[in-house]
């Protein structure tokens, strides 16, 4: 099995508590296979075509001797009973990787975990919080929404993958990752409380308590299934945090998910970020979207006869766009919500801002759950996000337009994001958005501009005065004057006296309706809006 991992990825997959690093040195070079040999494979120069070499059957005296045998740039997995230091000076001498593995790890097990992770040419970085159908992925970015410490085993109970953290792990999460089954104590005990039947049913999500002798922590667990058929088991337990209130409510969609990784789906990031950007008219300049792309983005989202196809944006509410950590987050909990409420979803960025094409049956109850997936992951957040929703009326070819009206109401929320609820839709905002269009518009003909609102910024730049941001406030405010002199923190009669000299200085009649309007529009323009300031 063959890929192309680096060695960090390798090992920031594996972890604690099966193995650790214990030489110095790059940790970018890249492994393509591994294989289990001996010692007298190393003697006889006998060595499979493998860069990541699990020698067993080794003594702690021997290994210095053999350090200097394997492949240089290669990797050495071996267990070990004290420090060898004359082994590791020889492994730095030469080039070699040495890992340390636990000394109760079951070889087995640890090979065909590092075979999993070499057969996945484009394994993400799980310390990145990039998400992939890889299982290993699966279970850190399940992990990290639900917070506990995540396992999936296959239907016979073997450990396929884990998250990486240990702290607060029970005896059943250590023998089980370690290649040993789970104590027999303890898994009679889970029979004879009826979990691992429970776990035969479909979505049937598991409360198991933790024991008194505290060889068992608290835990979730929910059967991953596939039409009909019972995959294994997604294990959640309780490490030094409690579980998230919406832990339960999530576990569901995390088996649905598990099931793509078991099965061997194709997917990945890579194929659905360019299909998402392709879909929505994000690709590059001139190119449209193949047949096929069209076909294999209809196909991951699958849209039932009673189900319309929306597009959710998301963007913070300063320019620099979305940090890596807000695009984990929310990606890894709208996978598990849009999947636990049987909707499909598929995602991708552009210039900072996370795009979602997702299915629905109605269109409040979509809002609704777009302003849950906001509030669940603001803890994890540095600043403040908006989302946008359109529907895309006409299906896939609409996708693009759909995108372009979300755009748009990201837009006018940017300009006054105080002003709007955290979720925003085009029927709720039509009006802002039209007035966007037109502003927009306006930005784009600089002949358009009146000299007599010029002369009234020279003032004020010259006189340290705000005739502009008063004249802004008291047409927001309709012409009433008590009401913006209250915004802007002044008398009504400084108000009326600023109307008026403004006025006299720019030649405006602000009694009347043309000139009233217009004004408004061209102080709402993103120059006018940063002067007004």
């Amino acid at each position: 099995m063959t890929g192309e991992v680096e060695l960090r990825t390798l090992l920031h997959t594996i972890g604690a508590p099966l193995a650790r690093l214990i030489t110095t040195g790059k940790t970018s070079v890249r492994l393509r296979a591994s294989a289990v040999i001996e010692a007298d494979e190393l003697r006889t120069r006998s060595i499979p075509d493998a860069d990541v070499l699990l020698l067993i059957g080794v003594r702690d005296a021997d290994l210095a001797s053999l350090v200097p045998l394997a492949p240089e740039g290669s990797v050495l997995f071996v267990k070990l009973a004290g420090e060898p230091v004359e082994a590791i000076g020889a492994a730095q001498e030469r080039g070699v990787h040495l890992v340390r593995v636990h000394p109760d790890a079951g070889w087995d097990q640890l090979a065909g975990l590092v075979q999993r992770v070499l057969g996945h040419a484009a394994l993400p970085d799980p310390a990145r919080g990039e998400d992939a159908a890889d299982l290993f992925a699966l279970a850190e970015s399940v992990a990290a929404q639900v917070r506990g410490l995540v396992s999936i085993e296959g239907p016979g109970g073997e450990v396929l993958a884990y998250s990486r953290a240990v702290a607060g792990a029970d005896e059943l999460r250590i023998s089980s990752i370690l290649g040993r089954r789970g104590p027999a104590a303890q898994m009679r005990r889970l029979s004879d409380e009826g979990v691992l039947s429970a776990l035969a049913r479909e979505d049937t999500v598991v409360q198991v308590p933790a024991t008194a002798d505290g060889l068992r922590q608290e835990r979730l667990a929910v059967g991953i299934h596939d039409g009909g058929e019972f995959l294994g088991t997604l294990w959640i337990q309780r490490g030094v945090v409690p579980f998230a209130p919406d832990a339960r409510d999530l576990l569901p969609g995390a088996a649905r998910l598990a099931v793509r990784g078991l099965r061997g789906r194709p997917g990945g990031p890579g194929l659905e970020e360019r299909l998402v950007r392709e879909g929505l008219g994000l690709g590059a300049p001139g190119t449209e979207p193949t047949v096929t792309d069209r076909y294999a983005l209809a196909s991951l989202l699958d849209p039932r006869g009673n189900e319309f196809l929306a597009v959710i944006g998301f963007a913070p509410d300063v320019a620099t766009g979305l940090e890596e950590s807000a695009v984990a987050a929310l990606t890894g909990y709208l996978r598990l919500s849009a999947s636990s409420d049987r909707r499909r979803i598929v995602m991708g960025t552009h210039r900072g801002r996370l795009y979602a094409i997702i299915t629905g049956t109605d269109p409040d109850r979509l809002t609704e759950w777009t302003e849950t997936a906001l509030a669940s992951v603001r803890s994890r957040l540095t600043g403040a996000l908006h989302a946008g929703i359109a529907e895309a009326e006409g299906g896939f070819a609409t996708l693009p337009e759909a995108r372009l009206s979300v755009d748009h109401l990201l837009d006018t929320v940017a300009r006054d994001p105080a002003r709007f609820p955290a979720v925003v839709t085009r029927s709720g905002l039509r009006s802002d958005v039209l007035l966007g269009e037109v502003t927009g518009w306006l930005s784009s003909r600089p002949d358009l501009r009146d000299p007599r609102l010029e002369a009234l910024r020279a003032h004020d730049a010259t006189h340290e005065g705000a005739l502009i941001p008063s004249i802004r406030a008291y047409l927001d405010a309709f012409s009433d004057v008590r009401y913006a002199a209250d915004r802007l923190g002044i008398h009504p009669n400084t108000l009326r006296y600023r109307l008026t000299r403004a006025q006299q200085i720019s030649g405006l009649d602000l009694a009347d309706a043309a000139t009233r309007l217009m004004t408004a529009l061209l102080l709402r323009l993103p120059a006018a809006e940063e002067e007004a300031r």
